[in-house]
């Protein structure tokens, strides 16, 4: 059985431009600079803190420590779906959202109409998505064999919105 543990944790303080250590043994502000996060073992560069992009606690390597058992009663128990929940909201709605609206599109037919209408146009640029594709290895034999109709489209049609970008 794990023992339960955490780690120290490192949050920065925006107001202060500092970093607050949440260690075992109580807080410690540290200076916000590069350095300090070099220092922790922590791989992340200072302006992710400073621009915003990082607002949760992140977990500071090499410092897990073992807590003391604390069991939980019926009502915790319950209660922990709901905590976990609110907790990653986040993460559910946007999730969700983007589900929507996939779903919607492909309800609505759009998402078949635009992949058809990628597909569909003239042979001297089918021909060079193909070179594409098969240059990179996306177009597979197998895929007709398993039901791959609607899958050869969609290859085909980000191979042309990617090479449109000249990112093939």
């Amino acid at each position: 059985m794990l023992p339960a543990g955490r780690y120290d944790l490192l949050r920065y303080n925006q107001a202060n431009r500092t970093f607050v250590a949440q260690r075992a043994t109580g807080e410690e502000t540290l200076p916000a600079e590069q350095a300090t996060l070099e220092r922790l073992g922590i791989q992340i560069q200072i302006e992710h803190f400073e621009k915003g992009n990082i607002r949760k606690s992140v977990s500071i390597p090499g410092t897990y420590h073992t807590l003391p058992a604390n069991p939980q009663g019926v009502i915790a128990i319950l209660k922990a779906p709901v905590h976990g929940t609110y907790e990653a909201i986040d993460v559910i709605l946007f999730v969700l959202v983007i589900g929507g609206f996939i779903g919607v599109f492909q309800k609505t037919g759009a998402f078949d109409a635009w992949l058809n209408a990628l597909v569909d146009s003239p042979p001297w640029t089918r021909s060079l998505v193909d070179y594409h594709c098969h240059r990179h290895d996306l177009a597979r034999r197998d895929d007709f064999r398993n039901g791959g109709r609607k899958r050869w489209r969609f290859i085909h049609c980000w191979c042309r919105f990617f090479s449109q970008l000249d990112m093939i």
